[in-house]
């Protein structure tokens, strides 16, 4: 997942996923879409979803992200 920009249950945030502010992968997806450059924000209207305080490994890189709780997912997944 990691090469896609996401990490799951990050060391700061066990309980939640973060999803990078900045990945190539990322700006991929969201290229032709109305959040191009801007999936954060999108992200953060999510129920108890909120930037993370410091960076976050991801790919091997220090980045920001905006944290989900994974139980939103979950719920949302059916899971």
């Amino acid at each position: 997942m990691e090469q896609l920009g996401i990490k799951l249950r990050p060391h700061a945030y066990p309980d939640g996923v973060a999803i990078a502010y900045d990945h190539e992968y990322l700006w991929e997806v969201f290229r032709l879409t109305q959040w191009h450059g801007n999936w954060k924000l999108a992200l953060q209207k999510l129920p108890a979803a909120h930037q993370s305080q410091n960076a976050i490994t991801i790919d091997g890189k220090q980045r920001r992200a905006v944290v989900v709780p994974i139980s939103l997912l979950e719920t949302r997944l059916g899971s």
